[in-house]
């Protein structure tokens, strides 16, 4: 029974389920047929939470508890857990109408009292509902749209009460919805952008009248903190991320941080550390360590966190990948166990969570262990399975391992497979790391310190090569090591 749709749904909930039991127990919402035996299944499987994996789960097993001495009726029980389903589904509702802002409650009696044709009552909730979003609420997108639910019950309130004299507040109405329009525009267009930049999405199609959103918002609403920002990201990006334009972004940004909300910032500080990863990934490896210390502020300020707390796959893949290329193994570790049960975004976060512990102990020179993970865990995102593939060619160079040109073959045609989901940028560094590391193997046996020094300025040169670093690393190792061998030839 635990694959129902009623235990996957339960499963997810945490302090939730007593407040759910105490739900099932109000008979304002589990009114059907059978009320307190639908209570009495709700408690029996809470007492199985949260893994639902004891006998008493079997189906024979719930209908007797329930139904006592009856004899087992399958569809029965069924219709009993789909009533149970909706039960908690509105239980959600209702869970979820409770966390709604002061601010949305007032809204809400507004419209009450906007139906009901009571003039002040309507008023003074209007009033109410804009004194607090002015008071807590950041001037975001969200906001305008708030603004504009306020003023659109204004409208239907005067027109209600049949005003003839008037513009019945419709100009209000409609600037709020502009700026909520423009705002939202440009928020969704940046994201695409970025999109546009991990995987092949045509964006040409989602661009109408993103011209005209732009010169309105330059003739009209620059004022707007919001807007400002949005607009220089927009245009940062449209114009390719120049550096001039990305740094104007950054002060248009500081200037108006204090207006904007977590989760406009959280949008706004990927898409720096997004502009600085691409730099690096170009070539440009003097911005290792002002990403390093993006991911360190950004985790202080908490612009890193989803809603609920959780951290996406792809922050904490970057963020301990530099940590680890930067040498900061303490800050890494620290991370990646402070997030370990944070994890979103990703099928399985244990999975995530022990590629990163791989990555770790790699850098640590910790084979086995490192060995152990990769040989027992497998992932589903692209870009984790791009990086466990690299993370195995290092490791099986470090050991001198005979298994690294088979491995080595198998990732090139991997990464070939992986043209039609993602762009160029993403597959150029793999193919180079890919050729860098079969010329490193070359070398190595040939020990030819001329062409040593011609990869090392090959590599420099490469504008994006995955594993940069480490790539550097071995080649200086082999340097060094050839330069001794040849002092202690001519000391002999």
């Amino acid at each position: 029974m635990y694959k129902t749709k009623l235990v996957r749904i339960l499963s997810k909930l945490t302090a939730e389920m007593q407040n759910l039991l105490r739900f099932s127990q109000s008979s304002w919402y589990n009114n059907g047929e059978r009320p307190l035996k639908l209570e009495w299944l709700l408690k029996h499987l809470a007492s199985c939470y949260p893994d639902f994996s004891s006998t008493s789960m079997l189906k024979e097993n719930v209908f007797n508890l329930v139904f006592g001495k009856e004899a087992y009726n399958e569809s029965k029980l069924d219709k009993l857990l789909s009533e149970a389903t909706s039960l908690v589904r509105k239980f959600i509702v209702h869970s979820c109408s409770e966390l709604a802002s002061e601010e949305s409650n007032w809204i809400l009696q507004a419209k009450f009292f906007r139906e009901r044709s009571m003039s002040l009552e309507f008023e003074y909730a209007a009033q109410q509902a804009i004194k607090l979003l002015d008071a807590h609420h950041p001037k975001d997108g969200e906001y305008y749209l708030d603004r504009f639910f306020i003023e659109a019950e204004r409208v239907k309130h005067r027109v209600r009460s049949n005003d003839k004299k008037s513009d019945i507040n419709l100009p209000n109405a409609i600037q709020n919805l502009d700026i909520f329009y423009i705002t939202t525009k440009l928020e969704y267009c940046s994201y695409m952008l970025v999109q546009s930049r991990i995987t092949k999405i045509n964006v040409d199609e989602s661009f109408s009248l993103i011209n005209e959103v732009l010169e309105l918002s330059k003739d009209k609403y620059l004022h707007i903190p919001i807007v400002a920002v949005l607009l220089c990201l927009y245009a940062d990006y449209w114009r390719n991320v120049k550096e001039d334009a990305y740094s104007h972004f950054k002060k248009i940004l500081k200037e108006n941080q204090a207006y904007l909300s977590m989760d406009t910032l959280r949008v706004f500080h990927s898409y720096i550390r997004s502009h600085i990863s691409r730099k690096y990934n170009r070539g440009d490896t003097s911005c290792l360590q002002e990403l390093h210390l993006l991911y360190k502020e950004h985790t202080e300020i908490g612009s890193i966190y989803q809603d609920e707390g959780y951290v996406t796959a792809d922050v904490v893949l970057g963020a301990i990948s530099v940590a680890l290329k930067m040498g900061d193994y303490e800050w890494a570790i620290k991370f990646l166990e402070k997030h370990r049960y944070l994890i979103a975004g990703a099928d399985n976060p244990d999975a995530i969570y022990q590629f990163n512990l791989a990555n770790c102990l790699f850098y640590q020179g910790k084979y086995l262990e490192t060995e152990d993970i990769l040989a027992n865990y497998s992932f589903k995102e692209v870009y984790y399975k791009l990086a466990a593939r690299r993370l195995e060619i290092k490791l099986l160079y470090e050991t001198s391992s005979p298994l690294i040109d088979s491995r080595i073959d198998a990732f090139k045609v991997f990464v070939h497979e992986q043209k039609k989901l993602l762009p160029q940028e993403k597959i150029i560094p793999n193919n180079h790391f890919v050729d860098m590391v079969k010329h490193i193997l070359a070398v190595k046996m040939l020990y030819n310190s001329e062409r040593i020094q011609r990869l090392l300025e090959k590599l420099g040169a490469l504008p994006g090569v995955a594993e940069r670093e480490w790539l550097l690393e071995k080649l200086d190792v082999m340097k060094k090591s050839k330069s001794t061998v040849g002092a202690k030839a001519v000391d002999g």
